[in-house]
């Protein structure tokens, strides 16, 4: 169980990497405002910045998806950025419950590998008002694949909270359900050391998470 309740600082710690993250009577809360990029120049995959790879991530799932042009994709000011060590096998469980409350924006969500929050591992994108809402991304250091993408908009702004279960298994299947409806489905092998932990990165928005379980299958 990785829970972010109480002192996120404790049991387990979680480390703040950039940006501000409060605990309130729902879990722990991230507020970014986000806002349009006209005139910006695009930003690569290989950004030197950690910080700036999810947006470059965002821009070429919309991208390959015909949906929406490099500089009308938003930008935090600056994006939160959060993890927790949390070994686990690559076999694994993962569930949670999502609250979020404004759009547009961007969030990722997974686990990696090693010492890196930012390096090898993958990354669950969600864009509200976006198409497509819900992609599955590996990080390597060859760079960002898209691995699968739920094509239709995916509006979780309702002031609920929604679960999301992700599930891989030792063939290295992947499915992800959000509120028990399946949305991906992808086999992946290229990925199968041991994870190190979860990380989230808030690109623009006001999301609340609320429970996170996750175990080796």
């Amino acid at each position: 169980m990785v829970q972010p309740g109480g002192d996120y600082r404790r049991n387990p710690a979680w480390t703040v990497l950039s940006g501000d993250f409060e605990v309130d009577d729902s879990g722990l809360r991230s507020l970014v405002a986000a806002t349009p990029r006209a005139g910006r120049e695009s930003r690569r995959l290989g950004a030197e910045r950690p910080e700036e790879i999810g947006l470059a991530m965002l821009e070429l799932i919309l991208e390959q998806s015909g949906s929406v042009r490099r500089d009308e994709v938003p930008s935090a000011v600056e994006p939160a950025r959060i993890f927790v060590n949390a070994p686990v096998d690559d076999a694994f469980r993962m569930e949670l419950e999502l609250a979020s409350r404004q759009r547009p924006g961007s969030l990722e969500l997974g686990l990696f590998q090693g010492n890196q929050p930012d390096g090898n591992g993958y990354r669950l994108v969600y864009a509200p008002g976006a198409r497509p809402g819900l992609s599955l991304v590996r990080i390597t250091a060859a760079g960002v694949e898209v691995m699968a993408r739920h094509d239709a908009r995916l509006d979780l702004e309702d002031g609920r909270f929604h679960r999301i279960v992700w599930n891989r298994d030792e063939s290295g299947e992947m499915q992800v359900h959000v509120d028990d409806q399946r949305l991906l489905r992808v086999q992946d092998t290229a990925l199968r050391s041991r994870f190190q932990g979860f990380v989230l990165a808030n690109q623009g928005g006001d999301y609340t998470l609320g429970r996170v379980r996750l175990e080796e299958r």
